[in-house]
Parts: C-alpha cells; structure tokens; sequence
C-alpha cells in the first residue's frame, strides 16, 4: 500500500524530529518545511494527503493562518491541522474559521499526534465518500432507476451516520479528560429523551434533541482546560471564556448541512427563558422547544454529577428541587412540567 505523505511546516527542529520519531514506525511519508516559502513550493509540486502548519514563524510576515486560507481557498478538501505553542484560544478558532480541520497546543504527546492525524485522514476520505454520492444521486435522480436511487440514498444516509459518529468520537475525548464530566453528554441524551416524550413531542422531534444532546459540548473542545478544569469559582473573565462554547460548537458543526436543525438546538442550550442566558440573551418562545428541554436536562445531569468545583452531588430530590425553584426564570414552566412527569424514570 502507498504511504500517505505528510508535510510539516515548521521552523524548529525540535518538531521535525518529534513528528518524524513518532510516525516513522506508521505508514506515513514524512516531509519537513523550515520555511513558508519551502513549505509551499513542496505544495505546490508534490501532492500530500495532509499539511501540519505551525502559525507563527520567526522572521516571517505571513503567518499559518494566512497559508491555511491560501491553500483552501485552492483546494477546500484539503485537510489541514494548525499548530501552536502559544495557548490562546483565539488561534485555535481563527485557525477553524480559516480552514483548518483540527488543532494541536505545542508541546503535544505522541498519541495526541497520531490520533489528530487518523481524524483528518478521515474526515478527508469521508468528504470525497460524500462528494461522490452526492455526485451519483444527483445523476440518478430523473432517471428511471428506482433501485439505483434507493441504494445511494441509504448510502447518504449511512455517511451522515459516519459523520455523527466522528463528531461524537471527539466529544467522547473532551469527557475524558475530565473525569467530572465523563459520560455527561449520554446522560443529558438520556434526560432529554424521556422529557421530550412526556412533554408529547413525535419521535422524529425527539431524535433530533437526542442527537443534540450527544454533541451540545462540543465546542468545549476549544476551551482551555484550565478553565474547564478549575477547582472553584471561575472569574469573570473565565466565565466570558466558558460562554463561548456554543458558539465554538456552531463553527465546529455548520460545514455539516444535514446537521442544520441539530446545530440550532445546540446553539440555545444555554438562553434562559427569562432572556437572561447566551449567547443571545433570547427568551420565552424564542428559544426553540428542543433547546429548553437541553436546558433543564443539561443542568439536571450536572447538578447530579461531581464537578471540579463541587465534589459533592445533588441528590435526586435536591436537584429536582433546583430545577422546581428555577421553573419560569431558567427553564420554561411547561418543560419543568415534563420533566417532573418523567423524573420517576431517572436515576
């Protein structure tokens, strides 16, 4: 089997020879760039199956971002993965908002390496997967072959399925490294559910709030885990930080259109119906249905759960009462409603 090659653009040493050293036991072809220049030409001449770039280089005016939304801008499915060792979490999104597929904080571990490298060659393979049914569907479609229709189409819905599952995956790995919110997002999935019902939503509604519920913390994935992390109470400034996760989550998630309604759930989980919640500060009706039950889920999963700033869990009853007191500031009364109806069904 040819080795996939990789190109790396960076101007310390110290990196070449780590990436190299990790991956020369893996079927890769490694090739290191010291310069932009070097790194573009290699580009321009040779094809990779993905480009790790560092965003910032000493005695250089074009910096990482500007060459990640060079080479997009002539190949968008061209996977790239930016790297820093400054720990600023605007590089980590400008470098999302530029292109980029994934992340990686310098000094980064080995695995972190291996298994950043595995999900874009991934998501790659699955964009050209895509791009082909969609190319066949749309040849089919009009045509007088039912079967032929009726297999691509099962085809598109099972790569919509692949996706979930790669985006899930990367939810499973931001729970694990905080073992207060491990299995967070399954448990709000669950809640959520059994609210929904009680509430009468139709079981495709409740899918879609299910499917929110898996992915509604995504965007912690671009949050430090300083702060994700940190015993007691955050400052404001912390706390401004924390706020954008959802919105980290919509950047995360909008290039998967099929994910359109999910992605509107996941944007809201945290308005209040009083209005006096982010990243809008919308209330009442605003607030899409599904996004309210999130909401009264979400804070019962957490109130149950240990944190980092809060050892202790809540009771059963004692969260239940929490979400009771809080009916027609934070959660929508109707929804509080719901959730009391189904809470005998909760652990």
């Amino acid at each position: 089997m040819e080795k996939k090659k990789i190109l790396v653009i960076d101007d310390e040493e110290i990196i070449h020879s780590f990436i190299t050293d990790v991956l020369e036991d893996e079927d890769y072809e490694i090739i290191c760039a010291s310069s932009v220049s070097a790194g573009l030409q290699e580009l321009l001449v040779h094809e990779y199956s993905v480009a790790l770039i560092d965003l910032y280089y000493s005695g250089s005016s074009r910096d990482g971002v500007e060459i990640i939304k060079y080479l997009k801008k002539n190949d968008p499915d061209f996977p790239v993965i930016a790297m820093s060792g400054k720990a600023l979490l605007d590089d980590a999104i400008d470098a999302i908002r530029a292109g980029a597929c994934d992340f990686l904080k310098k000094p980064f571990s080995a695995p972190q390496l291996k298994e950043t490298l595995r999900s874009a060659l991934q998501k790659a393979h699955l964009t050209v997967v895509r791009k082909q049914v969609v190319h066949d569907l749309t040849e089919k479609v009009g045509k007088e072959e039912p079967e032929d229709v009726e297999k691509l189409t099962f085809a598109f819905e099972y790569l919509q399925e692949v996706y979930l599952n790669v985006v899930k995956a990367l939810v499973d790995v931001i729970e694990e490294k905080d073992a207060y919110t491990k299995n967070h997002s399954e448990g709000v999935a669950l809640y959520s559910s059994k609210i929904a019902e009680a509430y009468g939503l139709p079981p495709t509604q409740v899918t879609l709030i299910v499917r929110a519920a898996h992915l509604h913390d995504i965007g912690k994935v671009g949050i430090p885990d300083s702060i994700l992390k940190k015993p007691g109470k955050l400052t404001a400034d912390e706390c401004e930080v924390i706020k954008k996760h959802p919105e980290i989550g919509i950047k995360i998630l909008r290039n998967l259109p099929f994910l359109g309604a999910v992605i509107d759930l996941i944007a809201q989980h945290h308005e209040r119906f009083d209005g006096h919640g982010y990243p809008r500060g919308i209330g009442g009706k605003e607030i899409q249905i599904g996004a309210r039950i999130l909401c009264v889920a979400d804070a019962y999963d957490a109130m149950r759960s240990s944190r980092s700033y809060r050892v202790e869990p809540f009771t059963k009853d004692e969260a239940a009462e929490e979400i009771r007191i809080n009916s027609g500031s934070q959660f929508d009364p109707a929804v509080v409603e719901a959730f009391f109806a189904a809470i005998d069904s909760f652990e």
